[in-house]
């Protein structure tokens, strides 16, 4: 069991999972935003917002659940001068692969009871370079519940 918050392993694990994937191979995996060598197809983690609880109260050490919803980025970028509807098919397959990654591992880590995808924004548009850019932002919750 985790103590203190278990996103920080959960954000380690699931990069390292989705590194692994066949599917992913040609896919920069992160566990931020890659300050240094962007690659044009990219998958990272930003920000996390948690509700924690305490599930029993009674005096003493108590363990306590945390619900919290980590934010991914999975970002194509074509400068080959391929068109919106290419980069989005890229970005969606991509998007698949973690989906699925989630689907085969929804507990992701030993101190994660589960996680699971709670929504998803497209943002899709041309770039300066004349190629276009297709990015999902993802919300990732997770829960879990840490002991000291």
């Amino acid at each position: 069991m985790a103590t203190g918050t278990a996103t920080i392993d959960l954000i380690a694990g699931l990069v390292a999972l989705l590194s692994a994937r066949p599917g992913l191979a040609t896919v920069q995996v992160a566990d931020a935003y890659p300050t240094s060598g962007l690659q044009n197809e990219a998958i990272w983690a930003e920000d996390a917002e948690s509700d924690a609880e305490f599930p029993v109260m009674k005096a003493g050490t108590k363990k306590v659940d945390e619900t919290v919803t980590t934010d991914w980025v999975i970002q194509v970028l074509m400068n080959d001068g391929s068109d919106q509807i290419t980069a989005d098919r890229r970005a969606a397959e991509i998007f698949g692969e973690f989906q699925q990654q989630l689907a085969e591992s929804p507990q992701v880590v030993d101190a994660v009871m589960w996680a699971e995808l709670a929504s998803w924004r497209l943002r899709r548009g041309q770039l300066a370079t004349g190629g276009h850019g297709s990015r999902y932002e993802i919300a990732l919750r997770h829960k879990a519940r840490l002991s000291p």
